[in-house]
């Protein structure tokens, strides 16, 4: 902690880079001043969640931002399509939620034909499941 215990970071910043380093976190990633609080937070939360942090740990995303694009690695979206820093997270959420559905949307359709491939095969076969 001595090392990152720098008048440069302010005592929000100190308590996201010592709770990152009391979780094992690689706080490399976010202990840089030019980051806020809250935007330390995100990449923290992304970093114990196993996400690749690096699509937002930029200091051009705020955190709102951060945690749109945080929640579209989550979800497994293409964050590529709503991550920049042009665009207000509103922006990014409702890119993110579209992308969501259409995914979701997908995901049922292939569930679909696997079920209704898998119904005609046990009725061709006489299966008894």
């Amino acid at each position: 902690v001595s090392r990152y215990s720098d008048p440069k970071y302010n005592w929000e910043q100190m308590r996201e880079i010592r709770s990152g380093l009391e979780h094992g976190v690689d706080i490399s990633k976010y202990a840089d001043p030019n980051y806020n609080d809250r935007q330390m937070w995100q990449i923290k939360l992304g970093l114990k969640l196993g996400l690749d942090v690096s699509k937002y740990a930029d200091p051009k995303y705020n955190w709102k931002q951060m945690h749109e694009i945080r929640t579209g690695l989550l979800h497994c979206v293409d964050v590529n399509q709503f991550a920049d820093p042009k665009l207000s997270w509103k922006q990014m959420e409702k890119t993110r939620i579209d992308l969501e559905k259409r995914s979701e949307e997908r995901f049922r359709k292939k569930i679909r034909r696997i079920y209704t491939s898998w119904t005609k095969l046990k009725n061709k076969k006489g299966m008894d499941f």
